[in-house]
């Protein structure tokens, strides 16, 4: 078995369960990405008996519906690679949209701006950042000391100098310890316990629940503490952005009008469901 054979078996083998074209995607995902790069369509090299067994353990892990992500170690974010495990979230599309805004609004910086993300995950965001625009000075904070490893190791393989510490932002404690911020960006767990039956088996499978889910009785509760948290460490020109629920678009927008912030933007994704929330802090 060649690589692109290798590719045929395993899209015929997927395709009842993914469909045609989620199954192109992932084989093509898992012979790029499992074997240093190579293109599976043109390549005749014969696999090892060693890859051959990789093949045939990697298609039986997507039969049984682990993500592509998690089988192969990483994971495509604007336009870079990035490690992931089952300790953090397998990033978004929806989140490179909001990369792309905090770009655009920075794009013509004439000085060094900080950034902080609150519950950095992977660190796709504030490496991302970093990585395009050298003047956004970023950190990311985490509750989770396993997802911060794969943050710290996605810094190194993308040579940026993004700090990451452990912080519970829910503690005043633990806020009391960072500083001023141009910027305070944060994808935090919004999705309320009661929506598990309407998502797939694959996320709820796999993804951590510590990055997912709120209470359901106060599915605010980070924007909240977040956003509070902004009104102390937010400079004179800082402003904020969410990613959010779009159920809860007009709960957070309240939100953030009752604590006062101004020029408050909600922006759709590209599937045209309410996903990004961008406010200037209180003057």
């Amino acid at each position: 078995m060649n690589h692109q054979e290798a590719w045929s078996f395993l899209f015929e083998n997927i395709k009842p369960i993914y469909g045609k074209r989620e199954a192109q995607s992932i084989a093509s995902i898992v012979i790029e990405d499992s074997f240093q790069g190579q293109k599976p369509y043109s390549n005749q090299r014969i696999l090892t008996n060693t890859e051959l067994q990789q093949i045939m353990d990697i298609t039986a892990r997507l039969k049984n519906q682990e993500p592509v992500q998690y089988i192969t170690g990483q994971a495509d974010f604007f336009g870079l690679k990035f490690n992931v495990n089952t300790s953090t979230l397998i990033p978004r599309p929806e989140t490179e949209e909001l990369v792309a805004w905090i770009l655009e609004d920075y794009q013509y910086a004439h000085r060094d701006f900080d950034v902080l993300d609150i519950g950095t995950g992977t660190g796709c965001i504030p490496i991302a950042l970093a990585k395009r625009n050298a003047r956004l000075q970023c950190t990311g904070v985490d509750l989770s000391e396993a997802a911060l490893a794969v943050a710290q190791s996605n810094s190194t393989r993308h040579q940026v100098a993004v700090s990451f510490f452990q912080k519970d932002i829910l503690l005043e404690s633990a806020q009391k310890t960072l500083g001023q911020y141009d910027v305070i960006v944060s994808n935090p767990p919004y999705i309320p316990h009661s929506d598990k039956s309407m998502m797939s088996h694959q996320v709820l499978d796999n993804e951590p629940d510590l990055a997912l889910f709120v209470e359901n009785d106060d599915p605010l509760v980070f924007y909240r503490n977040i956003a509070e948290f902004g009104l102390h460490h937010l400079t004179k020109v800082g402003k904020i952005y969410f990613e959010i629920h779009e159920s809860f678009a007009q709960e957070t927008i309240r939100l953030l009008e009752r604590l006062s912030y101004k020029n408050i933007s909600l922006r759709q994704d590209m599937q045209g469901k309410d996903r990004m929330i961008r406010a200037s802090v209180p003057t």
